[in-house]
């Protein structure tokens, strides 16, 4: 596979990485919201349909509701006097709003009464966006590693062969497998190595020969003299 290919596949893979993170971050920080939109609709039902008028009924009332909704819960009348709460909910205007640390919404009863609902961000939300955050950095590296490793090793074996060949070691060849510029760039440096090795084997034939072709009529004169 061509080395551009190789690195394009990897790039892709991180990439889709990515957006599957993202995509997952995205539904465990909004869960929370939707799913406390929804407690929000149904309870706004619930106190337009079995709010006791009683104020320590009513009181009692709003205990149960925000412990099972894990969460604080008010109930403001219709000309905005607070008529109870089970904690610090800040009163407004209709809709959803923030909190350090929570998030709440209050809702518009058919009465003209509001009641407002506040919960806490869950201790381990963030705990699981670091986690998830952590997984993802251990799946690129795993991921990338394998690929530059191999990629890395090749090319040093091609460092350490041209080394070894500079040195005068004509007969060294490097591994030449595959089909990316790391193999062509291998290859190439063989077909080289080849044709120098084969000049220098000439050269030598040649100079053994001019010397042999050089002795015998000097061994002649030798002999004459």
């Amino acid at each position: 596979m061509r080395l551009y290919v190789q690195v394009y596949l990897t790039v892709v893979a991180v990439a889709v990485l990515c957006f599957a993170s993202t995509a997952g971050l995205a539904v465990l920080m909004s869960d929370g919201l939707s799913g406390f939109e929804k407690h929000a609709q149904d309870l706004s039902t619930l106190f337009a349909s079995s709010l006791p008028e009683d104020p320590a009924a009513r009181q009692a009332h709003l205990e149960g509701l925000g412990a099972s909704l894990h969460g604080d819960v008010a109930i403001w009348d219709a000309d905005g006097s607070l008529l109870a709460e089970t904690g610090p909910v800040p009163s407004g205007a209709p809709g959803p709003f923030h909190r350090k640390g929570g998030h709440g919404l209050r809702v518009q009863l058919e009465d003209g009464r509001v009641v407002g609902y506040l919960t806490e961000s869950e201790p381990g939300r963030r705990l699981r966006f670091f986690a998830l955050l952590a997984v993802l950095a251990a799946v690129v590296a795993l991921g990338t590693w394998p690929v530059t490793r191999r990629l890395t090793s090749r090319l040093e074996g091609l460092r350490s062969g041209v080394t070894a060949w500079g040195a005068g070691d004509l007969k060294v060849r490097v591994p030449a497998g595959g089909s990316d510029e790391v193999a062509e760039v291998a290859r190439a440096f063989n077909q080289a190595a080849d044709q120098v090795q084969r000049l220098v084997d000439a050269q030598r034939r040649g100079l053994a020969s001019a010397s042999h072709e050089l002795r015998s009529p000097l061994a002649r004169l030798m002999m004459t003299l």
